[in-house]
C-alpha cells in the first residue's frame, strides 16, 4: 500500500525529523541518487523508455527518451544535499505513465522509489511536501493538466508558501511536472495551459522545455533547485526529435534562448509554441522576411535582460 511505500522511503524516523545524511559508501536504494544505481549494479529498464547505458556525447533524442535518460546515466555525483529522489503520481510506475515518460524506471530501481499512487493529486502533492520537509527531492507526475486543480490548494497554499512561513528555515525542494498545452485531439481536462495561475504565485519557480536538449537539462536543473519548480512538458511534442548535446555546458535553468535570430519583429513563445513560431518564421523568410524568435523557458522568475 502507499502509506507502507513511504514508511519504507522515510525508514520509520520521527515525523518532523530531517532524516541523517547517509554515509558517501554506504548508500541503499532509498537514498541513492537517480543516476547511482546503475553504477552500483542495478538491473536495466526493460520497457520502452530503455536507453542503455551508453550515449554519445551529442545524441538524437525525443521528449519522451531525454526527459527520464537525465536521471538514468549522468555519471557524475548528485548535488550536494540530495538525499534521495523520488517518483510518484498516477501510473508512473508499472505502466510508465501515460505517455511513457517514466517507462522503465521502476524495474531500475523500485517500488520504493517509482510510486504509483491513486488518481488523487492533492494527496500525491501533499506527501511530496512531507517528503520534502522531511529533506528528500520528490518529483511528482500530473497526469495531464486538467488534472492539477484537484492539488491546487496544496501547491499553492502550502508548497508555494512553506519557505516563508517557516521565515526561511524550511524549503521545499520538489519538482511537479505536468504536460500541458493542446494538439493531440484531446478534450477538456486533457488540453490546458495553466501556467499562467503558477507563474503568478509567488514562491514558485515555472518552466516549461521546447526540445528535448532543454528536457535533458531542465528537468535535471530543476530536480536539483532548492525551491518548488513547475515543469510544464509540451505534450504536442512529446515524440519530436532534436540533438541532445551531453558535452555542452547547460543554459542557466531561468534564461530564455534567442532560437532564431532576426531584425524585422519577435515573436516570444514558450513550450509547444515555440516550433510553431520557428515554422512561421520559416515560411516568413520565403517573403524576404527576417523573424526573431524567442524561447521563455522561463515563466517564473522571466529573463527580462534577453
Amino acid at each position: 500500500s502507499l502509506p507502507k511505500q513511504l514508511q519504507r522511503i522515510t525508514d520509520g524516523s520521527r515525523c518532523g525529523v530531517p532524516p541523517k545524511p547517509p554515509d558517501s559508501d554506504g548508500l541503499d536504494d532509498r537514498v541513492r541518487p537517480l543516476g547511482a544505481a546503475r553504477r552500483q549494479g542495478a538491473r536495466p529498464p526493460s520497457g520502452r523508455g530503455n536507453t542503455g547505458s551508453t550515449r554519445e556525447a551529442s545524441d538524437w533524442d525525443s521528449f519522451v527518451r531525454a526527459t527520464p535518460v537525465s536521471g538514468r546515466v549522468r555519471s557524475r555525483p548528485a548535488p550536494v544535499g540530495v538525499l534521495t529522489h523520488s517518483i510518484s503520481g498516477t501510473g508512473v510506475g508499472r505502466l510508465g505513465g501515460v505517455f511513457r515518460i517514466t517507462d522503465g524506471l521502476q524495474d531500475e530501481f523500485g517500488a520504493g522509489r517509482v510510486i504509483d499512487t491513486p488518481l488523487a493529486e492533492s494527496g500525491i502533492v501533499g506527501t511530496a511536501v512531507g517528503l520534502a520537509y522531511r529533506g528528500f527531492r520528490p518529483v511528482v507526475e500530473i497526469q495531464f493538466d486538467g488534472f492539477v486543480f484537484p492539488g491546487f490548494a496544496q501547491i499553492v497554499s502550502q508548497v508555494a508558501k512553506m519557505h516563508m512561513r517557516t521565515g526561511g528555515r524550511q524549503k521545499m525542494p520538489m519538482v511537479i511536472r505536468i504536460p500541458f498545452g493542446g494538439g493531440i485531439g484531446a478534450v477538456e481536462h486533457h488540453s490546458e495551459s495553466p501556467e499562467a495561475y503558477f507563474a503568478h504565485t509567488p514562491g514558485l519557480k515555472v518552466v516549461s522545455c521546447a526540445n528535448p536538449n532543454d528536457a535533458y537539462w531542465m528537468i535535471q536543473q530543476a530536480i536539483a533547485a532548492p525551491d518548488p519548480v513547475i515543469f510544464l512538458e509540451p505534450k504536442r511534442r512529446y515524440h519530436e526529435k532534436g540533438q541532445v548535446d551531453l558535452s555542452a555546458a547547460a543554459r542557466g535553468l531561468h534564461e530564455a534562448a534567442v532560437v532564431r535570430p532576426g531584425d524585422d519583429l519577435t515573436l516570444i513563445a514558450w513550450g509547444p509554441m515555440v516550433r510553431t513560431c520557428l515554422d512561421a518564421a520559416k515560411a516568413a523568410e520565403q517573403e524576404g522576411r527576417s523573424i526573431e524568435v524567442l524561447d521563455v523557458r522561463s515563466l517564473q522568475p522571466l529573463d527580462m535582460a534577453t
